[in-house]
């Protein structure tokens, strides 16, 4: 039995006392049932914490993931929206145009002075008409060092944007009469033009 309890302000506090209802059936169950009720009850009260504080601090974390890549996102933006920009500008037509043989063969031929380049063929161009569009393609052997044909790609494709190259194909060849062995590079130049 429980005696009387003191505050700490010395007012009187009514003792706690069990219903002898609850106590006569605590009693009456066995271990195993103690055992699990106490399981139970466990259970429900880590569900009562879960729902009550780390359910919202899970989704406050979900949420903060969420933002943080959107954000990223949003630094990226002005990048991708250039690159899609210029995407569509080649695709019709008005960012390059390969009917001015002159200037794509003037910066070529500069690039190449400059990088140990030989320029070995450069055909006419082939046109042909697929619906609205007319589709011109031009072929150009380049012959030099691995390195220097890609920055040649790089130069025409990007910095310039002098054409789409839709293909480049290397090809070492001996050459008969030094008999050393040469690196070609065969681009295919392609414009879209309406």
């Amino acid at each position: 039995m429980l005696t009387k309890a003191f505050s700490p302000l010395g007012t009187n506090i009514a003792p706690l006392r069990y219903s002898p209802l609850t106590t006569a059936m605590l009693k009456q169950l066995t271990y195993k049932q103690k055992t699990k009720a106490l399981f139970f009850g466990s259970v429900l009260l880590l569900a009562l914490i879960y729902t009550v504080s780390i359910k919202r601090t899970l989704n406050l974390h979900r949420d903060i993931r969420i933002l943080t890549s959107k954000s990223a996102q949003a630094v990226e933006a002005p990048v991708q929206i250039k690159k899609i920009r210029r995407e569509l500008d080649q695709l019709q037509g008005n960012t390059f145009n390969l009917n001015n043989k002159e200037a794509l063969l003037g910066e070529i031929t500069r690039f190449c002075e400059k990088n140990n380049l030989l320029i070995v063929n450069l055909p006419v161009a082939s046109t042909y008409e697929e619906g609205n569009y007319e589709v011109e393609s031009r072929a150009l052997d380049v012959q030099g060092g691995f390195k220097d044909i890609l920055e040649l790609v790089y130069l025409i494709e990007y910095q310039k944007s002098l054409g789409v190259v839709s293909s480049l194909r290397f090809v070492t060849k001996k050459d008969p009469r030094t008999k050393k062995k040469r690196l070609t590079g065969h681009l295919v130049l392609r414009s879209i033009n309406q």
